[in-house]
């Protein structure tokens, strides 16, 4: 959705990716099948997956920002390593 914006906004992107979140663990087989479907709608390469994660539903919850999070709550450093392989 947010790959629909970049045009009408305007904004230089260099590459996209599709990034899968709230995913459980492990993906169930339908749920990789469906992420293999819109990889192949989008044309847009898979940048990963982040799995569900109750320390963004507690943020949520609380109203606080997920930059509040510090870098060793595992969704935080999956994220990192999530943009780290698609910056290389």
């Amino acid at each position: 959705r947010i790959a629909e914006l970049t045009g009408p906004l305007g904004i230089e992107i260099k590459t996209k990716h599709l990034i899968v979140n709230r995913a459980p663990e492990p993906v169930p087989e339908a749920l990789q099948a469906k992420i293999k479907e819109a990889v192949e709608e989008s044309g847009l390469p898979l940048g990963g997956i982040l799995p569900a994660s109750s320390e963004l539903v507690n943020q949520e919850l609380s109203g606080d920002s997920y930059l509040g999070l510090v870098d060793e709550v595992p969704i935080v450093e999956k994220a990192d390593a999530i943009f780290a392989s698609i910056i290389e």
